[in-house]
């Protein structure tokens, strides 16, 4: 697990900011204390976002808008 980066803070930030852009991203790695490519292996890793080149598609997670926690 990722400490700098839990599930649920990933959850805050993703309702507040749009993941597809990068200077949302770099205010995003600001606020958690971490490189962009860290938080891009995150969201990655979480199934948010694609990365083909330096373009950041949505994934199937990110355009539901479904909760990263089960409640």
């Amino acid at each position: 697990m990722c400490l700098l980066m839990p599930r649920f803070k990933i959850e805050e930030v993703r309702r507040s900011r749009n993941l597809l852009n990068w200077k949302h991203l770099d205010a995003i790695k600001e606020e958690l204390g971490v490189s962009k490519r860290n938080l891009l292996h995150r969201l990655k890793d979480l199934e948010l976002v694609q990365e083909v080149g330096r373009q950041l598609y949505p994934s199937e997670k990110l355009k539901s808008d479904a909760p990263l926690l089960k409640h």
